[in-house]
């Protein structure tokens, strides 16, 4: 299994994400995939007088997925609406090396 990219809309990884699960689950398409929004960072800051607990996303505006067939997973959720593009080099698709 490859990792690829997907440039999302920053601040609605999550919902990215829901949307490709939704459209592989509703699928008869079955595609092997693991999907992570890479690591949340928790930080604390102080704020009116008390400490406040925040969680980023390392990697804002962007998913990684991994999958042994991107084509079929690309076509399966091309027009998703928080997902604007799979990042590739020219027309191939570029995984993300390790």
């Amino acid at each position: 299994m490859q990792w690829y990219a997907v440039f999302v809309v920053t601040g609605k990884e999550r919902i990215a994400a829901e949307e490709i699960e939704k459209k592989l689950i509703c699928s008869q398409n079955h595609i092997q995939y693991q999907l992570t929004l890479f690591q949340l960072v928790v930080f604390e800051r102080f704020s009116g007088g008390r400490t406040v607990k925040r969680e980023k996303i390392m990697f804002p505006g962007y998913l990684f997925v991994g999958t042994d067939d991107i084509e079929k997973l690309y076509r399966l959720v091309l027009g998703s609406k928080n997902i604007i593009k799979f990042l590739r080099t020219d027309n191939y698709f570029t995984p993300v090396s390790e």
